[in-house]
């Protein structure tokens, strides 16, 4: 009963948490996941707002630097770009993901809608830099809508930050340069380094916060860049890993616009990471109820057994009264028939001393007996073995009950 009154309640509660861990086992995965889209989603807006500052701050040129005198017949385009001043603001302000800046302005009164745009390398601080036909086409498509703004001296509603990634190994952001008027001037651009991007900013803004946002499994975290116009090339991973590239992600915003950040855990999908952790807890907690099952039967049966010791002592008691009380019976009636002098015969005597001592031995040997039980149970007994005659131990055991036998009207004989 007692067995039954603690299993079924903790059986019942094993099904009901089968049950909640099995409802979590299909929520957890679409929970895991979204926190995870919102980890690249957090990653995402850290990394391109910090891109963008740093793009806004080293092509944020002085519209000095400038000089619009069109439509004044005087124009000399060669002077219409202060390459000194755009020089010396590009050396303060440089940028670790550009690999070459540019310039843009119109050509002038006779070529109203071209523009002349200038390249900048940084790496030689040179501003006579010569480019090649890709770089050179896709600079003057970028700054091709801002320039021809010159011409009707607009004045823009918002002055930002625009991309051109018509050419993916040419990916351009540009940034339309204004006077005190807030007419557009010019335009200032620079061509990306896509190595850097991910080396300095990409991985460096993701694999940082991981161990923060994954205590327990960060190290097992997947990190991946994929080119989605060309059929899921991976272009980036933080690890090795096996299977498929990502299990949830977002695309780039703003700039690399056709790569896509996926995550993913290395040794496991979601679905897996789930079930095992269904498996595990499931286990955990069948385990436990085992183990409270098994405890509560070895309680039950240390309780019988204790029940049954007590009973035991109790038959003991009983027994060792009853073997008590018959030897001090016979010492007491021998006694009482030497006191009273009834018996007058040598050999009478003799026989109801010989009597008297047996039962004393007896005596001595019930209480030594007591004493041995006791030494067992508390684990002391020394035991020593010996031959001896088993002759004698038969006659003293027949002489032990001699005066008992005698009363009832029997007669004890010993064939040796």
């Amino acid at each position: 009963v007692g067995l039954l009154a603690v299993a079924i309640p903790l059986l019942t509660h094993l099904w009901l948490q089968y049950q909640s861990l099995s409802e979590l086992e299909s929520t957890l995965p679409i929970v895991r996941r979204f926190y995870m889209r919102r980890f690249v989603s957090d990653a995402l807006d850290n990394v391109i707002t910090h891109y963008k500052q740093k793009a806004e701050e080293t092509l944020n040129i002085p519209h000095t630097a400038f000089r619009h005198n069109y439509p004044d017949s005087d124009f000399d385009i060669n002077n219409a770009m202060d390459a000194e001043q755009i020089s010396t603001h590009f050396k303060n302000h440089r940028f670790n993901g550009a690999r070459l800046f540019f310039t843009g302005i119109l050509s002038g009164p006779t070529a109203t809608t071209t523009a002349t745009v200038k390249f900048y390398d940084p790496a030689s601080s040179s501003f006579h830099y010569i480019a090649n036909h890709d770089e050179w086409s896709a600079a003057h498509m970028a700054a091709a809508s801002w320039v021809s703004a010159t011409l009707v001296q607009a004045i823009p509603k918002t002055v930002r930050l625009t991309v051109d990634e018509r050419d993916p190994k040419n990916r351009i952001i540009v940034k339309p340069i204004i006077d005190e008027k807030s007419r557009v001037v010019g335009v200032a651009g620079m061509f990306l380094n896509d190595k850097v991007f991910i080396n300095d900013y990409l991985a460096p803004a993701i694999e940082e916060p991981l161990p923060r946002r994954f205590p327990d499994d960060y190290r097992d975290v997947v990190i991946t860049i994929v080119d989605m116009k060309r059929d899921h090339k991976l272009i980036f991973a933080n690890q090795p890993f096996e299977g498929q590239q990502y299990d949830v992600g977002s695309p780039i915003p703003f700039i690399f616009t056709d790569w896509f950040l996926g995550i993913r855990m290395r040794h496991m999908t979601e679905e897996e990471w789930s079930r095992n952790n269904f498996i595990n807890s499931l286990s955990f907690s069948a385990v436990t109820a085992l183990a409270l099952i098994g405890g509560v039967v070895m309680a039950l049966r240390a309780a019988s057994r204790a029940m049954k010791l007590s009973q035991m002592k109790a038959d003991f008691v009983s027994n060792v009264s009853h073997e008590l009380r018959t030897p001090l019976a016979s010492i007491r009636v021998f006694g009482e028939f030497l006191k009273l002098g009834r018996v007058k015969e040598p050999d009478k005597i003799q026989e109801y001393g010989e009597y008297i001592e047996t039962e004393s031995r007896r005596l001595t040997q019930l209480i030594n007996n007591i004493l041995d039980f006791s030494r067992i149970e508390s684990g002391q007994k020394t035991y020593h073995f010996e031959q001896t005659c088993v002759e004698g131990v038969v006659v003293d055991t027949l002489k032990t009950f001699d005066v008992i036998l005698e009363q009832n009207g029997f007669t004890v004989g010993l064939a040796k």
